[in-house]
């Protein structure tokens, strides 16, 4: 299979020289192998510049996630305009057919009809708007096309296989932590960047809000240079530009356009080994202009702490690992490194997610799993203008940025899946081996501790825990006893079980190392928030908690799971229970029909910033059928949405009540 490692092998020893891009002097660049080496060592592993896996990116502050949440609606708009181009005209001819006989006159695909009268973009699994800093510490603005699934899969720009190739460029060139990361669209498109994506992009409200974005990101950073992969991004910074500019750029603003290197198909079965040595040596024409100024002007994009602080005898045409910095907590560590990791599947409604050892195109057949009805998913009440496929408009600050440092450093300690498997007996069969201990208010007062242990794999999706469907009973539950946000819920084992046999699950949770952990993680928990409650979700966490319980003088609520025969008394006798420790809600009786279907949606301020509003909904909806693959779907009723739904009547504008999360 031809693949840009392929290709590194052939040329990383060559010299590639030449006229350079423009009638440039050539530069000398080597396309490298897909990751760069340093020691022997990844660059996530070595800390060059990918930093310690123990930071991540909070999430926008208050006033760029408010701006983000003015989004236009992207279907509506595309669909309007596809509309337009196909009435006819005077001459009886739609726009559509006369620009397509100029394509086919010009030896270019036409343009699709159905990317005109459906969906131009994909947006099932929601927007991805940035990467990078939004502190006002920015001093490189990137600016590209579109996102793809790896981005999706975190909800960060540029994270994926031509992201790694952006952060080498930063990273050469010193500046690997200071700059801003965005698109042309916030979605990705269906087809290529013709003139019908142009016109959405240039004469749209896209262009307009898009247009905000890179405003605000110039007025409260000192930009110095701005970097644009492709002709979308080409186009998108003339026009901001010339509208907001007056045409031109601040003295002291370096603008380099380069290839794109999606251009080559990079990672993909056509891969054009051609293109690549274009895209390389566009690359190395940016980094030559580069290091040209930073020489030629004192104290023109002086490097970063840690950056480099004068260039290479040539540019290496590589991948870097995104920083763990740039991506928010509980992401995968599959994502950011080596490469794309992840592509589409069922019509743009999942995203196939491969360890190192998954084989892209290769993923097993797995039918998709079903999904109760969007009347069932338990779905919070849309606000005005609020769409599922979207993050939240209504309380648009509302997410949970992640742990404070001191609980980073102790979840940092969770004893390796190895360790765990080897000390049991039992093997997880799983590549995804990264924790997920948590959700809810680790950072605040709670009163209220909720120990269970999920067996879906949903939780290694939004690096929370319990979102799947035991979470969104619990969160009905917890609703239903009047909890509000007033809970902390942790895993009994922290690794995905989807494919370990239930009956083995117990002597996982016993193992040595990890039981001594999760005891460590427990005290803490009772030592410093002001627990009164704690609800155990069978005798797995029953046996956990028993452990740490001897000191503990509050409520000790035992629940049965939500499938067993009892679950119907063990809940509503929890109820009660809650009750009696002062918590007041609705308090509905559960039978066995209402809690088969009880279901509500996990809270935003549980979940990392960006994830669309339908996710923690409609049940269990991730799958891991096989060690190397994780399938996250949408659920099944996103497809039947209108671009514009219609605002229920009941809507208001007063955001939900406010974490209690600080």
């Amino acid at each position: 299979m031809t693949n840009l490692k392929t290709i590194a092998l052939l040329l990383s020893t060559t010299m590639l020289a030449g006229a350079g891009c423009g009638g440039e002097p050539a530069v000398d660049f080597e396309v490298g192998p897909e990751t760069e080496q340093v020691d022997g060592k990844a660059d996530a592993n070595s800390a060059l510049f990918a930093g310690s896996p123990t930071e991540f990116d909070p999430g926008p502050p208050a006033a760029w996630a408010e701006l983000f949440a003015q989004v236009p609606n992207y279907r509506l708009i595309s669909r309007q305009l596809g509309a337009e181009w196909l009435k006819p005209g005077p001459d009886g001819k739609t726009r559509l057919a006369t620009v397509n006989e100029q394509r086919v006159a010009q030896m270019l695909t036409p343009i699709p009809e159905y990317t005109l009268t459906k969906d131009k973009f994909r947006f099932e699994m929601g927007p991805l708007f940035y990467r990078g800093r939004l502190d006002g510490s920015a001093r490189v603005l990137v600016v590209g096309q579109d996102a793809a699934t790896d981005e999706a899969l975190v909800h960060r720009a540029f994270v994926g296989a031509t992201g790694q190739k952006v952060q080498a460029f930063l990273n050469s060139v010193g500046v690997p932590r200071s700059y801003i990361c965005v698109n042309t669209f916030i979605y990705s498109i269906f087809e290529q960047f013709d003139e019908f994506t142009e016109e959405v992009a240039m004469k749209t409200a896209i262009k307009d809000f898009r247009n905000q974005l890179l405003d605000k990101i110039m007025k409260e950073n000192k930009i110095e240079l701005i970097i644009s992969f492709g002709s979308a991004a080409h186009a998108t910074v003339r026009s901001f530009r010339d509208e907001k500019l007056g045409g031109k750029l601040p003295r002291n603003v370096l603008w380099v356009p380069m290839l794109h290197p999606g251009m080559a198909g990079i990672g993909l079965k056509n891969e054009d080994a051609t293109m690549v040595q274009k895209v390389a040596e566009s690359f190395a024409q940016g980094w030559k202009k580069v290091w040209a100024k930073k020489k030629s002007t004192r104290g023109w994009l002086v490097s970063d702490t840690g950056g480099r602080k004068w260039p290479a005898t040539k540019y290496y045409y590589y991948n870097n690992d995104i920083p763990y910095r740039d991506l928010p907590y509980g992401a995968s560590r599959e994502l950011g490194r080596g490469g794309t990791k992840s592509e589409r599947g069922q019509s743009g409604m999942q995203v196939q997610l491969r360890s190192a050892a998954g084989v892209r195109y290769e993923a097993p057949t797995t039918p998709c799993p079903s999904t109760v009805s969007k009347a069932k998913a338990g779905l919070d009440a849309l606000g005005p203008g609020e769409i599922t496929w979207e993050p939240a408009r209504v309380g648009a600050t509302r997410h949970d940025p992640g742990p404070q440092p001191a609980w980073v450093e102790l979840l940092a300690r969770t004893p390796s899946a190895e360790v765990v498997e080897t000390e049991s007996g039992v093997m997880l069969a799983t590549d995804f081996t990264q924790p997920v201990w948590y959700r809810g208010r680790i950072n605040g007062a709670p009163r209220v501790l909720v120990l269970a242990q999920d067996l879906g794999v949903d939780q290694l999706v939004a690096g929370r825990a319990l979102v799947g469907e035991l979470g969104q009973k619990l969160q009905h539950f917890l609703n239903n006893a009047g909890v509000g946000l007033d809970y902390l819920a942790l895993e009994v084992v922290p690794y995905p079980l989807t494919n370990v046999a239930p009956e083995s699950v117990p002597a996982l949770a016993a193992s040595p190392t990890l039981a001594k952990f999760r005891d460590e993680l427990l005290n803490k928990v009772l030592a410093e928030k002001p627990i009164t409650v704690v609800l155990t979700v069978g005798p797995v966490a029953d046996a956990a908690f028993e452990r740490v319980s001897a000191g503990y003088k509050g409520k000790w609520i035992r629940l049965t799971d939500p499938t067993a025969s009892t679950a119907v008394q063990s809940w509503n006798l929890g109820i009660s229970a809650l009750e009696e420790a002062g918590f007041t809600g609705a308090a509905t009786v559960y039978t066995k029909t209402s809690l088969a279907a009880a279901r509500k949606q996990i809270p935003r301020d549980d979940l990392r910033w960006g994830l669309p509003l339908w996710f923690g909904s409609s049940g269990d909806l991730s799958q891991h059928s096989h060690e190397a693959w994780v399938f996250w779907n949408a659920p099944r009723w996103v497809n039947t949405e209108v671009p514009e739904p219609p605002v229920p009547a009941t809507a208001t504008t007063t955001a939900p009540p406010a974490s209690a999360q600080p």
